[in-house]
């Protein structure tokens, strides 16, 4: 597994999440999000307007950060499970989707200023990037929710 895994050796639950998440991106990096081929008449059978890869890709972002963020604070950390923990991780992914966001708007004022309406709402939604927030947080708090226990008995199985 590398150095990294010599240094700091991370559950099979973290690699796997980072795994999903490196699969992730290389299929948005492939088509763009907007863009993945979905089968014949999914989008419209669910009754959508746009591809719902993207909103997928937001909540992974925040799951997946979780569940690492997660284990590395309690690795590193005495903060124990509970409701500070929590909140901890649950603010710092809801941050890094933020500023993932202002980072994408600032890069099209500096390098595309007239095209500021095309390029951030490319998708036909002019809330995206408050969405794409929104699906972060709740990716980071099902994490919590649904692999916290697992994620703690995995971490005191290496203990």
């Amino acid at each position: 597994m590398g150095i990294f895994s010599a240094r700091l050796p991370l559950t099979r639950l973290t690699y796997s999440m980072l795994a999903v998440g490196f699969i992730m991106q290389c299929v948005g990096g492939r088509y763009t999000f907007s863009a993945v081929p979905l089968p014949d008449g999914f989008v419209e059978g669910l009754g959508l307007t746009r591809n719902p890869i993207d909103r997928v890709g937001h909540v992974l972002q925040g799951f997946i950060s979780a569940v690492f963020l997660r284990e590395v604070v309690l690795r590193r950390t005495s903060l124990p499970p509970g409701w500070w923990l929590a909140a901890l991780i649950t603010g710092t992914c809801l941050g890094f989707s933020a500023f993932y966001e202002l980072a994408e708007a600032w890069m099209v004022i500096a390098f595309y200023p007239d095209a500021g309406p095309e390029w951030l709402g490319t998708q036909g939604d002019p809330w995206d990037a408050q969405w794409d927030m929104t699906m972060a947080l709740v990716g980071a708090i099902a994490a919590q929710l649904m692999l916290g226990a697992a994620q703690d008995r995995a971490l005191h199985a290496r203990s």
